[in-house]
């Protein structure tokens, strides 16, 4: 019966990895995204550094009486650095006053230079520094794809006087490439970066490969975000971020389907060595049951009777000395059980009353830096209009969800929290998602425990956003003493099957899944007792209905 109860768990366990592997697989690619842009970003400053320091230390020279150093200064930089085609400086008449390399040897017209593009922004905006791909000094303004430069305004003395100029900083793609080997993208993984033209700066494999094609020419119709594209018969994680100082879009490809058939290779060597366990197991058993299994039986039976309520709290037992021993210390568990229950009970109510709390003030890092991320992207935009109404719904969202450290709040500012959160979430995925709310004014009089709506809506959106826009129904009524909240959205839907494993999971404090809830579960729970609970409906290719009902409750309380 034991090797059967082991059996079924692990047969359990095993279907419930190839259910949540793609779940898995996700957020393991978005975790090598994180790293790969972190990995650029630190390669861009690098170089910003260096720019940075040659601007200090020309400015300690003048370039009529210290023209060698000043050219030493370009030729160690330049030569510190493998990945620096040349380093040049430019008047403000595009005259090259310093350079280093051979590209200045075919360097163009200064009137040419001056209608470049490069040397236009560098002057316009002096403070930024500016990333062009493919142009390359001598060639002026050519397309070339075998490297990219960066330009900044740039101070220097000249005859005593400050001048100012454009420095000019040509790199080749050397170290791009290198720090894409340093990260396991799988067999068929590759990054991208495609700059504000939509023009490909650079790719880690051959471009006209059918896959890597298709991921840039989707790539170039998408803003920044995670999505999941089927390929080539081949399912595709893609991330697509903008890269700090560039304004150039990172594109990250994630082969899920080789990392799923490695899992899939090592259940099956497990399942291998899980039946040649098996088997000992039984051999093992049948050599020593004979022995046992009498005392085991009966102290199985005492403890089956105690475990149902039974009012035996010992129980007596005679047979070989191991298992007399396990008897007795079986005996003793149970004093210890009795003096501590009381204590125990408490604790608990206690520990999940300020695991309530904790959940309440708890911040999400990840929607605020993406959201801040956000305005980043809708400032550099010039959409000003968006960026005011996503931080004004920012500062309300945070301002309920503090709500000046009370517990409860009335269910009007609980709505109106729901409202800015989305807010901000249409404004983030470009009008992608829509919502309405259907809200009895009766319910308004009453308070309830703050922050139960939000996590509900997130899920709405996280599962209900795919390929197509999804829109939001929230609900609100009176049902006799109860509160009665819908939140509704557009989608897959889910089998009931599916509705079942989920509600038993919310249900099931022991389990890990539905973390987000199962946590509104448990807090509804504790504040509200029995009465309180959360249902599920759905239709497929329709929606998804999430129910919850409290009591209602007029007075405040803390």
């Amino acid at each position: 019966m034991v090797l059967v109860v082991f059996l079924l768990t692990c047969v359990v366990v095993s279907y419930s990895v190839f259910r949540n592997a793609h779940k898995t697989l996700k957020e393991q690619s978005r975790e090598i995204n994180k790293q790969i842009v972190f990995n650029y970003d630190q390669y861009i400053q690098s170089i910003i550094q260096m720019a940075n320091y040659m601007q200090y230390r020309t400015l300690n020279y003048d370039l009529e009486q210290n023209q060698q150093e000043i050219y030493d200064l370009f030729i160690n930089s330049a030569d510190s650095r493998s990945d620096v085609f040349a380093i040049a400086l430019f008047d403000e008449d595009g005259a090259i006053r310093v350079g280093q390399s051979s590209s200045t040897a075919n360097m163009p017209d200064p009137q040419e230079i001056k209608k470049s593009l490069w040397f236009y922004e560098a002057n316009k905006t002096q403070e930024v520094y500016h990333f062009f791909s493919g142009v390359m000094l001598q060639e002026g303004s050519t397309y070339n794809k075998s490297g990219f430069i960066i330009s900044h305004s740039f101070r220097y003395n000249e005859g005593g006087a400050e001048k100012m100029g454009v420095l000019v900083v040509e790199m080749n793609l050397d170290k791009i490439g290198v720090l894409k080997s340093l990260t396991n993208l799988g067999p068929y993984g590759h990054i991208l970066f495609i700059d504000e033209r939509d023009m490909l700066v650079y790719s880690s494999v051959d471009i006209k490969e059918s896959h890597a094609k298709e991921v840039y020419r989707r790539a170039v119709r998408e803003d920044f975000g995670s999505y999941t594209w089927t390929i080539g018969g081949r399912t595709t994680e893609v991330n697509i971020n903008v890269l700090p100082y560039t304004r150039w879009r990172i594109v990250t490809s994630y082969d899920v389907g080789v990392s799923g058939q490695v899992n899939s290779q090592i259940l099956v060597i497990l399942a291998v060595i899980l039946v040649g366990s098996i088997l000992t197991a039984i051999a093992i058993g049948i050599a020593i049951s004979r022995r046992i299994s009498k005392p085991i039986d009966e102290l199985r039976e005492g403890m089956d009777q105690i475990a149902s309520g039974s009012s035996r709290r010992h129980i007596e037992i005679s047979g070989q000395k191991e298992i007399v021993s396990l008897a007795n210390t079986f005996n003793g568990m149970m004093d210890e059980i009795d003096n501590l229950n009381a204590v125990l009970l408490e604790e608990q109510k206690q520990k999940r009353r300020t695991a309530m709390i904790a959940l309440q003030n708890q911040i999400n890092p990840h929607f605020l830096y993406n959201t801040l991320d956000s305005v980043v992207w809708l400032a550099e935009k010039h959409q000003s209009e968006s960026v005011i109404k996503m931080v004004t719904a920012l500062a309300k969202f945070f301002r309920i969800s503090i709500s000046r450290g009370c517990n409860i709040i009335g269910v009007k500012e609980e709505l109106s929290h729901v409202l800015h959160y989305l807010e901000i979430q249409q404004i983030r995925y470009l009008d992608r998602i829509s919502y309405h709310f259907e809200v009895d004014p009766a319910v308004e009089q009453y308070q309830m425990v703050k922050l139960l709506l939000q996590p509900i809506v997130e899920n709405a959106i996280n599962y209900g956003l795919t390929d197509e826009p999804v829109h939001i129904a929230i609900r609100a009524r009176l049902e006799g003493d109860l509160l009665v909240f819908e939140v509704e959205n557009t989608g897959y839907g889910m089998t009931l099957e599916r509705i079942e494993e989920v509600m038993s999971a919310m249900r099931d404090a022991n389990r890990k899944e539905g973390v987000g809830l199962k946590n509104i579960y448990q807090r509804i729970k504790v504040m509200y007792g029995a009465r309180a609970d959360i249902a599920m409906s759905s239709e497929l290719d329709e929606y998804t209905r999430v129910e919850m009902r409290i009591p209602c409750v007029v007075e405040e309380h803390a």
